[in-house]
Order: C-alpha cells, then sequence, then structure tokens
C-alpha cells in the first residue's frame, strides 16, 4: 500500500472517546483522504474494498464496516482546548451526512463528511498537530493500541511522556472495562507494548509510579524502531518536501511537533542561533522532567526570545532552593506538634486516670460498676483467682470497660481538659502542614 498520512491537532490525540475498532480504522482512513489545503471539508466517497485489503480484513469487513459508519453517526467525542477563560471542555459529534446504497455498483463504497466542528483539528494545521503514516497502525488489534501508538508519537522526539493512570484511562475510554490497574496494565498497557514493538516505528517502556500502594503515574520511555524506519515509514512531522537550509532542518527537528517551518525561519531571523537552541534546550528539559506545559509552542517562543535565560534559570534554581527551605522548617514544625501532642496525650491519659481513681474510691461506686463489668460481655476476661483491684490493673480491656463505664456515668467530670484543647489545636496545625 501507499503511504497515507494521518494528520491531526494534539487536542484532538487526546480527546475522549470510544470507537470500536472498525469505527476507528474507517475514523482514520477519512482522516487519510482530507487535503490539508481544503478551506471545507469534502463529501469523502470511500471504497470499502480498499479498507478490507489495507487492514486484511475478512469478508464480514464489508458489514461491519457500514455498522461502524451508522454508529459514528451517534458517536460524540469530547476535547478539552485552551481559551482566553481557561481550558475549555468541548464535546461534538464526529460526522455528517453518510450516504450508501443497498445494491449495484454503489454497494461497493459510502459516502461520508467530518463534522464541521473538527475543522480546526483536521485542516490547515500549521503546528501542535501529530503527523504519522498510517501503514504504522493498520496492523494493530485494538484501538487502545492504535491511541496508545497516537499519544506516544506525539512525544516520540522528546523520548518520555507521562500520564496519571486515571487521565491515561479516561482518555483511552478505559476506565470502566478497567477499573483495576493489574486488568488495565494487562490488558492495555502490556497489549499495545507488545503491539507496538512488533507492527510500528515506535516502541516502549515503562515505569510505574506509586501513591502509598496503588501506582497513580506511568512514565513512558519511547524510542523508535529502526527496522521499520529502515523501511521508509515516516516520523511524525516528516514529510516529502524539499529540506530547508541546515539550520532551519535542524532546530525544525527538535520541535516540529508544536510549532511550523515559518516560525523556526522568523527565530532565526531575529534571534542568534545559540539562543534558539538554549530556549528549545530549556524547554525540552523543562518537559522531560514532568513539567506540565499546556501550550508547548507559545512556551517555547517565549523561551526562544528570552535573552538571559540563564538568569530565567538561575530565579527558577532559586524557587526550587526555597520550596526546599520552606519544605524542611515544615517538616521541623511538624516534629515539634508531633512531640508536644504526645506528651499531651500523656498528661491527659494521666489526668483522667487520677479522676477515675477518685470516684473509684467511692466503695458503693466500685462495687456498682465492676459489677455491671463482670455481668456484660467483657465479664468473661475476669481472672477468678484475681481481685477486681488486680484484674483491673493486669488486664487491659477489663481496664478500658472500666473507664469506659465511669466516665459514660460521671461525664461532668470528663468536660474537655485545657490539655484537650490545646491537642485540638494541634491536630488543627498538623492538618494544615
Amino acid at each position: 500500500m501507499k503511504k497515507q498520512l494521518i494528520r491531526k491537532s494534539n487536542d484532538l490525540v487526546e480527546a475522549r472517546f470510544r470507537f470500536d475498532l472498525y469505527e476507528m480504522r474507517l475514523f482514520l482512513k477519512m482522516v487519510s483522504m482530507v487535503n490539508q489545503e481544503d478551506a471545507d471539508f469534502q463529501v469523502y466517497r470511500i471504497t470499502l474494498h480498499d479498507i478490507v485489503q489495507d487492514f486484511e480484513l475478512g469478508n464480514s469487513g464489508y458489514e461491519r464496516l457500514r455498522d461502524a459508519a451508522r454508529k459514528l453517526m451517534s458517536k460524540i467525542i469530547t476535547l478539552y482546548m485552551e481559551h482566553d477563560l481557561g481550558v475549555m471542555r468541548f464535546e461534538t459529534p464526529v460526522v455528517v451526512g453518510l450516504g450508501s446504497f443497498e445494491e449495484g455498483v454503489g454497494e461497493r463504497f459510502i459516502e461520508i463528511s467530518f463534522h464541521p466542528n473538527l475543522k480546526p483539528h483536521l485542516l490547515n494545521l500549521k503546528n501542535r498537530f501529530l503527523l504519522y503514516d498510517i501503514r504504522n497502525i493498520l496492523r494493530l488489534p485494538s484501538t487502545y493500541s492504535i491511541r496508545m501508538y497516537e499519544l506516544l508519537k506525539q512525544y516520540e522526539r522528546i523520548g518520555k511522556r507521562r500520564f496519571s493512570v486515571d487521565d491515561l484511562k479516561d482518555i483511552l475510554g478505559a476506565s470502566e472495562n478497567y477499573p483495576l490497574y493489574g486488568n488495565f496494565k494487562q490488558r492495555v498497557i502490556e497489549k499495545a507494548k507488545a503491539d507496538l514493538r512488533k507492527h510500528t516505528d515506535i516502541s516502549f517502556t515503562y515505569e510505574e509510579k506509586k501513591a502509598g500502594r496503588a501506582v497513580s503515574e506511568l512514565i513512558f520511555h519511547i524510542k523508535g524502531n529502526t527496522k521499520e524506519r529502515e523501511a521508509g515509514q515516516l516520523a511524525a512531522g516528516e514529510e516529502e518536501t524539499h529540506a530547508p537550509n541546515p539550520e532551519v532542518a535542524g532546530v525544525l527537528k527538535k520541535v516540529s511537533d508544536w510549532v511550523s517551518e515559518e516560525v523556526v525561519r522568523d527565530w532565526l531571523e531575529r534571534y542568534p542561533l545559540e539562543q534558539v537552541n538554549r530556549g528549545i534546550a530549556y524547554t525540552l528539559n523543562q518537559l522531560q522532567s514532568g513539567v506540565k506545559i499546556d501550550n508547548i509552542g507559545g512556551y517555547l517562543a517565549k523561551m526562544v526570545s528570552t535573552r538571559q535565560l540563564v538568569d530565567f534559570k538561575e530565579k527558577e534554581r532559586n524557587r526550587v532552593v526555597e520550596q526546599v527551605r520552606l519544605k524542611e522548617a515544615d517538616d521541623a514544625m511538624r516534629a515539634r506538634l508531633e512531640a508536644k501532642k504526645t506528651a499531651l496525650m500523656k498528661a491527659i491519659a494521666e489526668e483522667e486516670n487520677l479522676i477515675i481513681a477518685e470516684i473509684l474510691g467511692d466503695e458503693k461506686i466500685f462495687n456498682e460498676v465492676f459489677e455491671k463489668v463482670k455481668n456484660s460481655r467483657w465479664g468473661s476476661f475476669f481472672e477468678k483467682d484475681k481481685t477486681e483491684i488486680e484484674n483491673y490493673r493486669s488486664i487491659m480491656t477489663i481496664r478500658a470497660t472500666v473507664n469506659n463505664e465511669v466516665k459514660s456515668r460521671f461525664p461532668d467530670r470528663f468536660s474537655k481538659l485545657p490539655e484537650e484543647l490545646e491537642l485540638e489545636r494541634i491536630n488543627r496545625e498538623l492538618k494544615g502542614l
């Protein structure tokens, strides 16, 4: 099969939706037919035999593709996009205007178009887009593997991408199918790892980061599959076009996922090459460190135009040092409060024990309390060869039960002590740290 390019905005790559495998294949076939120079979407005539042949589908593929087209008509995708007022959640249909034929020559194809809301994400893309050869995903056997390929292909040049487990499940539409991480890991992540290594031009390994005992974050390390590259498949951002001058080519290779060649040329006309490279290196280091940057193209432009980036780095270093200092101060404060809390709890316990001893000094109360405890479910803990006082002193369960009975009979004697009020204040301070 000839090369067919998939080009879609980064926002569309990261959109939330759930397609089955046939819906995904039809959708990507449509994307590969988009002419970037068009002002509007066309009605795309898709010959079903081409998809069946390209994806090596069986005879049932024809009807399943027609069914996929019908189901796409009702699908909604959710995009999260930068807006003047913040990040906007935007929901839109995917396709419109399905045309098909019941019999004759017409049954060999369908006619369909994209919803106009997708124009900013599929037409006239100049920056912040993903580009790859559709041949990379033809043999991928699941939508999860296809989407993992796209999400990691975006960051191939950076070499690393970080997701929280919840965010990745949300993007892939896997939260309901795989609520348990162990199943998600085996059925989605490990499967995609094997699929991408076998069928595409990239592969990956990954690290698991834990919050407590649960895996909360995944860090993917991405590298190219040399065998596939030697076969001539395109990497993201590469097109068959006349090569720019060496300086432009060198810079563009680093940043083509986020800015266009025209932007790179403008940088090199306005700033020294060393300054441009320094700004790019700083941005890529930030991304590799896991810093979340919503508008990477805009951030690159800002860093490239920063003449004194060394000063900027110094400020950043000072900010980190200050954060460490504040954390150390918080840790020291926490240690002091915890020590004071321990001392207060000991003082409160001692004060309560004195009050209980005073109350139990009354023989009548003593006999009533112990009689009630003996007749309760805790009475079995009493050892017959010991006196009540000996049982009270040596058996913690009896001591706790007797103390609780005394407190319930004389609640006024155990109203909040000054130490208890201070303990509550300390607990509030600890919670605020």
